[in-house]
């Protein structure tokens, strides 16, 4: 009995351990199952965390896999060595390819929205909206939306491959050269652009270049070619070729970049192509490779013109006529290329100022079909005792391409009658204007116009030692108020000219045992910011101390000016002492020799403003 209780009391603590123990495990359960809640509660905080970081850190762009730019590596290099050996490809042919390119690069290249837009946006600008204010406003908020969109992109990285694009565009289409020519027109006529810029816009492969640096491949054609292109770029930028054209102002369309594009390729296509002049160089004249490629290439624009202009052959029979054309044209050059330092003096005032200026009260809109519209001139002419030019002034309205002829009503012509003017001009379009953005364009004809310009040059005895010659010419020709150049007014239009040995040396000195060949060279200068309409005279005096190869040396034929042309060359003679006392100077002898041109100038004021018709 006693037996059976002692088991009943065992198994009864075994039940009441079993039991605790099964709190225990319970207890542990449910301890394990917080740590796991609060395990689980940790990992989605952080990965919260991580996602909040994800979303404000941006992404990296991923760009199109493969390589698309080798396949338009290898078509742009091929055209470019098509345009290179068949002749260039036309201007607007080259703006539609430079826009295919353009968006080829920017979607599969590049891959980005931003960097397809800045571009693009760029080019409607010029193309579809004018370069308008007002546009380029609505381009930038609706790129700044793209960009809003794209933020978990790389922004700036975008924005740095859409500006590179663009650029390529502006180059390879031809709107850089067309920019760059009007720079140079709105420039002195001393400066010329930087001839490396004239050669990188004209023969530098810019979108060979792009889509040569994208590509992946890395094989030994693709490396070959990359070789080739870099030795071309090497041998084409130390090439000199600075050609000079001249076109009307206004917002450039296709047909403007076109126009520009014809004129620079008709030009640049006289010389012989920078490649093979710097290989002809390197293999015959390795010693002044530089001198020796400025050379070449001038002389094949003179046998250019001389075979393809003048149909003159280089053979035995008419080597004569050609040899005297390749001289003729060799000797224009040395005309231009000296003519153009002639140096203005700004103490003169004896000379006839005329501006046309846009009047503070010229409206910007106007609400009439036939509103009259006007600006002023203002006019200074010192000599009006003697000398009164006529202005007769004209109008038109441009719009676009279509142009409204006007009719001034103010006053049919303007005599400088007095030494200081103000006059109204007063246009009235002919015929009825319709809604639109129009430009009135100011035309003043100027006649009789006069400048005179002069020279000092110094006879000197013959035998002078260096340093004696050296101190005249210091103590006479020190600074560019007492220039061995040409000097006058700063005037519409001149005569440059030059006389001596060379024409630039202000010493003029006679051997009486030996060889006394002089040369003068004179120019009519374009120094305004308006055109030259017509010459009537020409004349240089030089007091008949010369003797002249040439009549027309001392009243040269009339140059005929097209367009802006900077400068006219007029003859290149040579001349020979005729009076004694010059010969043989005891000391020396200073002389001032004079020129006169008497010339038609035009200027021209275009002034832009909106026709707003309400009922229209």
């Amino acid at each position: 009995m006693a037996d059976k209780k002692d088991v009943a009391a065992e198994q009864k603590d075994a039940a009441k351990e079993t039991e605790k123990a099964a709190k225990a495990d319970e207890k542990a359960a449910k301890d394990q199952e917080k740590a796991a809640e609060a395990t689980k509660d940790a990992a989605e905080t952080e990965k919260a965390t991580a996602k909040s970081k994800d979303a404000k850190a941006p992404r990296e762009r991923k760009k199109p896999a493969g390589d698309p730019a080798l396949i338009l590596f290898i078509i742009t290099l091929a055209i470019f060595l098509y345009a290179q050996f068949s002749g260039p490809l036309s201007p607007t042919v080259n703006i539609v390819l430079s826009i295919v390119f353009l968006l080829y690069a920017g979607i599969f290249v590049e891959g980005g929205i931003l960097t397809t837009a800045i571009p693009v946006a760029g080019v409607l600008w010029w193309l579809v909206f004018n370069l308008q204010v007002y546009a380029i406003i609505v381009l930038a908020v609706v790129v700044g939306v793209l960009g809003y969109l794209g933020r978990k992109d790389n922004v700036d990285e975008q924005f740095a491959a859409g500006g590179v694009l663009l650029l390529l565009f502006i180059f390879s289409s031809g709107l850089a050269s067309h920019l760059m020519v009007k720079l140079a027109e709105m420039l002195p006529a001393t400066i010329a652009l930087t001839e490396a810029l004239q050669v990188a816009v004209l023969y530098v492969p810019w979108w060979v270049l792009y889509f040569m640096v994208k590509t992946k491949k890395s094989g030994t054609l693709v490396g070959t070619l990359r070789a080739g292109i870099i030795v071309y770029l090497l041998f084409i930028l130390i090439t000199a070729v600075v050609p000079s054209v001249g076109f009307d102002y206004d917002v450039p369309g296709i047909d403007d970049v076109a126009k520009t594009g014809e004129q620079l390729q008709q030009e640049v296509s006289k010389s012989e192509h920078p490649l093979w002049t710097n290989l002809w160089c390197i293999w015959n004249e390795s010693s002044d490779i530089s001198a020796c490629v400025k050379k070449r290439q001038e002389e094949s624009v003179y046998a250019y013109v001389c075979a393809e202009e003048k149909n003159l052959v280089d053979t035995p029979s008419e080597n004569d006529k050609y040899d005297e054309c390749v001289e003729e044209e060799r000797n224009k050059k040395a005309v231009v290329q000296v003519q153009a330092s002639g140096v203005i003096d700004r103490r003169l005032t004896e000379f006839v100022e005329i501006e046309l200026k846009k009047s503070k009260d010229f409206p910007a809109k106007v609400y009439q079909a036939n509103y009259p519209l006007f600006i002023q001139l203002e006019a200074s002419n010192p000599t009006f005792e003697d000398e009164q030019p006529i202005v007769t002034p004209s109008c038109h309205f441009v719009k676009g391409k279509n142009i409204t002829e006007g009719t001034i009503s103010s006053t049919e012509s303007i005599s400088l009658n007095q030494k200081n003017s103000k006059e109204n001009i007063v246009c009235v379009p002919t015929s009825d204007l319709k809604s639109g953005r129009y430009k009135v364009v100011f035309q003043t004809i100027i006649s009789n116009l006069k400048t005179t310009t002069w020279l000092n040059r110094l006879f000197v005895g013959f035998g002078k030692s260096a340093e004696e010659k050296e101190k005249l010419e210091r103590e006479y020709f020190s600074g560019l108020l007492n220039s061995h150049l040409t000097m006058g007014p700063p005037a519409f239009a001149r005569v440059n000219f030059l006389i001596g040995t060379p024409p630039e040396n202000p010493l003029i000195e006679w051997n009486p045992d030996g060889d006394n060949f002089m040369l003068m060279i004179s120019s009519v200068e374009n120094s305004g910011k308006g055109e030259i309409v017509s010459v009537g005279q020409v004349t240089i005096d030089t007091l008949n101390d010369f003797s002249f190869d040439k009549p027309e040396c001392i009243t040269p034929q009339v140059p005929v000016f097209k367009g802006k042309d900077k400068i006219i060359p007029l003859s290149v003679c040579s001349a020979s002492i005729t009076d004694p006392l010059l010969q043989e100077p005891e000391h020396f002898v200073p002389r001032e020799y004079e020129a006169t041109i008497i010339y038609d100038y035009n200027l021209t004021q275009e002034v832009p403003f909106e026709v707003v018709l309400l009922n229209s």
